[in-house]
């Protein structure tokens, strides 16, 4: 798709808008970067051999979309910029046009950013997916945060519920596989690695470095210590404050959490 057929795009859908640079720029990814709350930039990657695909470390934004409040520090950076009162929803329509059948529905009221995002993914009101977390690192009498450099990569048909929380990774990724669901108020730590069809009930906090198997189950209000496994097929109860690794097939519950003798996962 080249920049001039993207404004034509918003414009069928009623989006006012300017471009600004090359019309035919072409683009065949994106990474969106929401940057704030209301002024957010949306940037859409050039995929090519000499430009590899959203995140080769010889990527290239082609084409960015925002405000005409922030295009001025953009401009002749970035070959072609769309400027629209509100980037998130004119990425929304040039993301459909672009995947088509598939295309991720994020609302516009969660916050999206360093974030790779696959197809079906539905993201609800007031997420945060790809922040910094927590990372105090004390000098002297002074406590610091360190940045995070790293991203989050979310699997097809990951659903996130209102509240969910996915940190980014200090280096490398935060990691969601494929089909897996988040009830409402979730917080998943920086650098944790989630297997597929994981299924997470409300208020779980999966604390930093965690690794979670294929086809867990987490219960309502359950904590996982940090750096923490859990096997396949794991089922953690409601509640449960898990501090040690957890083996695949069993369940396990209560403060510190314990595998219930003889217990089998039921599926």
């Amino acid at each position: 798709m080249r920049a001039i057929e993207a404004a034509g795009l918003l414009a069928k859908a009623g989006v006012a808008s300017s471009l600004i640079g090359d019309p035919d720029m072409e683009f065949g990814e994106f990474r969106p970067f929401w940057q704030g709350v209301a002024g957010c930039a949306v940037f859409l990657w050039r995929a090519s051999a000499s430009y590899p695909a959203m995140d080769g470390p010889a990527s290239v934004p082609s084409l960015l979309i925002t405000t005409s409040a922030l295009a001025a520090q953009f401009v002749g950076k970035i070959p072609a910029i769309i400027t629209v009162a509100a980037p998130r929803a004119a990425f929304a329509v040039v993301q459909t046009a672009l995947l088509g059948i598939g295309a991720a529905q994020i609302s516009p009221l969660a916050v999206v950013e360093h974030c790779l995002v696959g197809r079906d993914v539905q993201i609800e009101p007031f997420c945060h997916v790809g922040g910094d977390g927590l990372s105090a690192n004390r000098t002297g009498n002074r406590q610091l945060h360190t940045p995070h450099g790293g991203i989050v990569r979310l699997g097809d048909r990951v659903r996130l519920e209102s509240m969910t929380v996915i940190e980014r990774a200090v280096m490398g990724e935060t990691v969601v596989g494929d089909d897996c669901q988040f009830g409402n108020g979730n917080n998943v730590g920086h650098g944790s690695v989630i297997g597929k069809r994981l299924a997470c009930a409300a208020r779980v906090i999966i604390c930093g470095h965690c690794e979670i198997g294929d086809d867990v189950r987490l219960g309502a209000g359950v904590v996982l210590r940090e750096g923490t496994r859990v096997g396949d097929r794991a089922f953690v109860g409601m509640g449960a404050v898990v501090v040690r690794d957890v083996p695949a097939d069993v369940v396990v519950a209560g403060n510190p959490a314990r595998i219930l003798k003889g217990s089998v996962a039921p599926w």
